[in-house]
């Protein structure tokens, strides 16, 4: 429960006003407003009394203010010298600016926006992942950013008209810095914008990720790479705890993993509480059986709930308060469970969330091997000689991709496309090909070097995944901590050789190996994914989705609304295709307010 606002009016001054009234549009984040202006630039803050989550600082030379936590603050201070055993976050940051200029946020670790100014130069910056949200506009001759969209509308006096383009990307991809509003832009994540003028166009630097060529360079063998997984595991988890936590405990390696860095040895604080969703009427998704084990292998005090929300529910509130349509996470699904952390005291609710990409991106594996000469793993990872001969084929065709020019692969694969899995037939194909071709052009890059691009080509985008379950959390009163999203971790994962992230055939099998002893072995031994098909499709809601799609008032490109609504009207579509119905359902939701 935090925000930040800023005010960069060149011409017309420092206004408190307008920066109180941003921050007063978006009533969830705190009702502790502290303002202050130095120069031309006035910067607020708003918070919890009782939780403080961001902070405002004015030293002789700067005024900073940040939203969110900076993990290594005390870190920081001891570079800096900076003589406090409790230094504040914005604090840190003006002194850090001072030290280092804005090249030191590339230092900082952890979930925060920020704003740092002089009177005359304006910066703002996001984290590496872009978990803490930050909009911004500028709107005659001045510069509005804050932490919500609707606090940038109500600051600029904007209208609220609604970008056909940015809706377009939602369903077909391609979304940037653009936002669902037009005149409204998000801070691109891991960036830093300044602005010397208030109607300046801000110049961008983006400070991470680490450049792609240098992934997979480090010379470890596996066991020091279990170790320093470990070890990186345990800070990350460390950093995110604050003795209010709530953990979302499921039933497979993940979150699993770093509870068993939040107990005893590894830490001795307030416990951990385990909050997990039980499905008793859907057998196929209940996973129950194992976050018991887990929780009683760890001692973890665990608190089951009957999971009952729709992804569909409350639709209306919902992309109001998130200031659009989001497709990527079921925002009814994750306020249920924040709010359950909260009753049980709990402030900071930490998940598994990306380690899919940490421990299990493969893209363009085979190519790494097979260009490097690395045979023998290659077809270890295929299954052996005989797997390979039987796919002779198909493995002829991976060769080919390997070997042959990357301009002959792109021309290839323009005459003999791919197809889509998952799109529905009332969804132009053409128009997402169209899209992916523009935004992932590994096949214009070497094949030795394919699969270690594609490693930090996650971090291209606009997150807004991230952006929306931020707002959620703050709605509920709680913060939401990823600890897979840490920065040391990931650039330790990112430089180990692939062979070394990638010993065998099993999923994360680094991630498995180094949680051997810590939890149990049938859990990290476990081969099946629990798929959540039949809960949702028991929640598929046919009468909203009919009632929104069959007749809109809007048709966006490349949908071909009649067969969506004969597919509708039989109401047996498979879960992929209500996830399709279900992006435009939001989509109309949203256009529907005007």
């Amino acid at each position: 429960m935090s925000a930040i606002a800023v005010l960069f009016r060149a011409d017309a001054g420092a206004d408190s006003a307008i920066v109180k009234k941003m921050l007063s549009a978006a009533p969830h984040r705190g009702s502790d407003v502290l303002v202050q202006s130095v120069g031309s630039v006035t910067v607020g803050i708003a918070r919890d009394p009782e939780w403080h989550r961001a902070q405002l600082f004015r030293s002789p030379r700067f005024l900073a203010a940040v939203a969110g936590r900076l993990d290594n603050a005390s870190s920081l201070a001891a570079s800096l010298a900076y003589g406090t055993p409790d230094p504040n976050d914005a604090a840190i940051i003006a002194a850090a600016f001072e030290a280092w200029g804005p090249e030191c946020v590339k230092r900082f670790r952890g979930s925060f926006a920020g704003i740092v100014t002089d009177g005359v130069s304006l910066w703002v910056f996001r984290d590496h992942f872009g978990c803490r949200p930050l909009f911004y506009a500028r709107w005659g001759g001045s510069f509005f950013a804050a932490t919500e969209i609707k606090q940038v509308l109500a600051g600029a006096d904007l209208a609220r008209e609604p970008n056909v383009d940015y809706l377009q990307g939602v369903v077909f991809g391609g979304i940037g810095t653009d936002t669902a509003f037009k005149g409204v832009s998000r801070v691109p994540k891991a960036s830093v914008l300044h602005l010397d003028a208030a109607g300046a166009t801000p110049r961008q630097h983006d400070y991470w990720p680490p450049a792609w060529s240098g992934v997979g360079a480090a010379r470890i063998s596996f066991e020091e790479a279990l170790e320093g997984t470990r070890t990186f595991l345990e800070t990350a988890v460390s950093r995110v705890l604050t003795g209010e936590d709530a953990i979302l405990l499921s039933g497979g390696l993940d979150s699993p993993s770093l509870a068993a860095f939040a107990v005893p040895p590894f830490h001795t604080g307030h416990p951990v509480q385990a909050v997990t969703s039980v499905y008793p009427d859907y057998p196929s998704v209940d996973e129950s059986s194992w976050t018991r084990m887990a929780a009683s292998h760890l001692g973890m005090p665990l608190h089951e709930f009957v999971a009952d929300a729709g992804s569909l529910d409350d639709l209306e509130y919902w992309v109001r308060v998130v200031d659009g349509p989001v497709d990527t996470v079921s925002i009814p699904e994750t306020a249920e469970a924040n709010r359950l952390a909260r009753s049980l005291g709990a402030r900071t609710v930490i998940n598994g969330e990306i380690a899919e990409m940490v421990f299990e991106s493969r893209g363009f594996l085979l190519d790494h091997l097979l260009a490097r000469g690395r045979v023998a793993n290659a077809l270890m990872l295929q299954g052996g000689l005989r797997q390979v001969i039987r796919r002779r084929r198909w493995f002829a065709g991976e060769l080919f991709r390997t070997f042959a020019p990357p301009a002959w692969v792109t021309a290839h694969r323009r005459r003999n496309p791919i197809p889509f899995r998952a799109v529905p037939g009332w969804i132009d194909e053409a128009r997402l090909r169209q899209v992916n071709a523009t935004s992932k052009p590994f096949t214009s890059t070497p094949a030795r070097d394919r699969w270690r691009r594609i490693q930090t080509e996650w971090f291209v985008g606009a997150g807004i995944q991230f952006e929306a379950d931020e707002i959620c959390s703050a709605v509920c009163g709680v913060e939401s901590r990823r600890p897979f999203a840490d920065v040391d971790l990931w650039e330790f994962v990112l430089s180990l050789p692939a062979e070394i992230k990638f010993p065998d055939r099993r999923t994360k099998p680094l991630l498995r190996a180094a949680m051997r002893g810590l939890l149990p072995d049938e859990l990290i031994d476990r081969k099946d994914k629990t798929v959540f098909n039949e809960f949702h499709l028991a929640k598929a809601d046919y009468s909203k989705l009919k009632s929104l799609l069959l007749e809109p008032g809007f048709r966006l490109e490349g949908v071909d609304y009649d067969l969506m609504g004969e597919r509708l009207r039989q109401e047996i579509m498979p879960v992929w295709e209500l996830q399709w119905a279900r992006t435009l359902a939001r989509i109309h939701t949203f256009l529907n307010q005007w």
